[in-house]
């Protein structure tokens, strides 16, 4: 064991559960908790807290690099703090930043940004103010409701609380469109209305798994998703007939059959009750079908924003674009349309039903140059690569994990002239920036854009170019 293992694991037996400190909150951590240490330098997180406090904290959990701490009385508040405007901010494991003001939120993300290429070694990368929204809340185009039932006999949806399966119960959700709380309390009602049974997730019980709302902004339209355990839905014609009548804004509902015992939401099963097959969103010129279970940004918005940004890192010379990890198509679809002229399009996507998404949009859109093809992108771009494909600009908007190695083997191997990279982690953002320019690539510019205020999460682009 190296002298820093020994500290560390020194540091994590000087403090135990229960005991109570008296912390300098110096930062924030990924999942939006002040930071600070322990006299011993044992790092603590502690939910709620903002930098620049101090705050009398109660140990909660202890491990070898880090401790959890409940905060007990803050004895000097930062000039950020705010009071959270949603009475369930603090239970909610949803909005963990709504204490601070917008400023600090917008001022924090950028930071983040900038530390996180700083780490992976990429000092000298311009990195833009973040890109933040004019009103930053109401935005979010769908939610996800957990159904369980309570303590005394009811139908409960909400949200998490932070690190458990507990229900929040709440009237309304600050960040999401207005129609969405309106049309969850509608079904809520109707499922304890008709008694049909919310799922038991111990038991592996009851019916009702989840309840999904999405919304269209462009046309003020609501779909109903239910989420059941059973393929059958107990008098579902009387719960449609109930939600038409009491939210004439709902356009479509739709039952996904989730059988098994699991975390995941959707089942691989979905056909529509009622309705329309797809909600219809718009974004600059374009129009785009939101169907069930299909990806789709949840800030309408805030996507203008980054696609508009990628786009202008496109540039208007580009001939071919590769839109990789390209989901419902919305990315290379809109920058193709931006660009005024043909463009060749090549998406791949390892989900059918995204896939089938980007075809009907392509097609809605008469953007007749693209080409969506299912497949996981580490197999199907070496495919191109050696079929002779003509790069052109990549587009790359990986998942959390970031791009496969095989996917930045063939960026080695084929070398475009230009990447642009959306990311929503920083951390595999910049690594993924710092392998590419190990291969000869160097990144311009990196431009924040905030689509989810309230939260700590962070949406990036960055234009990279070949040396």
């Amino acid at each position: 064991m190296d002298s820093q293992t020994r500290n560390r694991a020194a540091a994590a037996t000087a403090v135990r559960p229960g005991d109570e400190l008296t912390v300098e909150v110096t930062d924030l951590n990924d999942d939006g908790d002040g930071v600070g240490r322990a006299s011993d330098g044992l790092v603590l997180f502690v939910p709620g807290a903002l930098p620049g406090e101090r705050v009398r904290v109660r140990v909660s959990r202890v491990s070898r690099r880090h401790a959890v701490a409940e905060p007990v009385e803050r004895l000097i508040d930062a000039p950020f703090r705010v009071v959270p405007p949603c009475p369930v901010a603090g239970a909610c494991g949803g909005c963990r930043l709504q204490h601070a003001s917008y400023q600090a939120q917008l001022a924090w993300k950028t930071q983040r940004v900038r530390t996180a290429l700083r780490l992976a070694g990429l000092e000298g990368v311009p990195v833009a103010e973040i890109l933040g929204m004019a009103s930053p809340f109401h935005y979010r185009n769908k939610a996800q409701y957990p159904v369980r039932r309570g303590p005394k006999g009811e139908v409960l949806l909400g949200f998490f609380r932070r690190e458990s399966h507990e229900i929040v119960p709440h009237d309304e959700c600050l960040i999401q469109h207005p129609l969405i709380p309106r049309v969850a309390e509608a079904c809520r009602r109707a499922a304890e209305e008709l008694e049909i049974e919310p799922y038991d997730e111990r038991q592996h019980r009851g019916v009702l798994r989840h309840l999904v709302v999405r919304v269209s902004f462009a046309r003020n339209e609501a779909m109903v998703v239910l989420v059941t355990r059973t393929r059958t839905l107990p008098a579902a014609g009387e719960f449609i007939e109930r939600i038409r009548r009491s939210v004439p804004a709902v356009v479509s509902v739709a039952q996904n059959v989730n059988e098994e015992r699991t975390n995941v939401i959707f089942g691989r099963t979905t056909r529509i009750l009622w309705g329309r097959a797809a909600l219809i969103e718009r974004l600059g010129r374009l129009e785009f079908e939101i169907s069930p279970t299909s990806f789709f940004q949840v800030n309408p918005a805030g996507a203008k924003c980054l696609y508009d940004m990628v786009t202008e890192f496109v540039g208007p010379a580009a001939r071919t674009l590769w839109d990789i990890y390209c989901g419902a198509g919305t990315i290379g679809l809109y920058v193709a349309a931006a660009l005024c002229r043909p463009v060749r399009l090549l998406g791949v996507d390892s989900s059918h039903e995204a896939i089938a998404d980007a075809r009907r949009n392509a097609a809605r859109n008469k953007i007749e140059s693209a080409r969506f093809v299912v497949g996981r992108a580490e197999h199907v771009v070496p495919r191109w690569v050696a079929a002779g494909e003509e790069s052109g600009v990549w587009l790359l908007d990986p998942p959390r994990s970031g791009c496969a190695q095989e996917v930045l083997a063939a960026l080695a191997a084929v070398r475009p002239e230009r990447v642009v990279y959306v990311s929503c982690n920083p951390v595999t953002f910049a690594r993924d920036l710092a392998l590419m320019q190990q291969v000869g690539y160097r990144t311009r510019r990196v431009q924040p854009v905030d689509m989810f205020p309230q939260t700590p999460h962070i949406e990036a682009v960055a234009w990279v170019e070949r040396q």
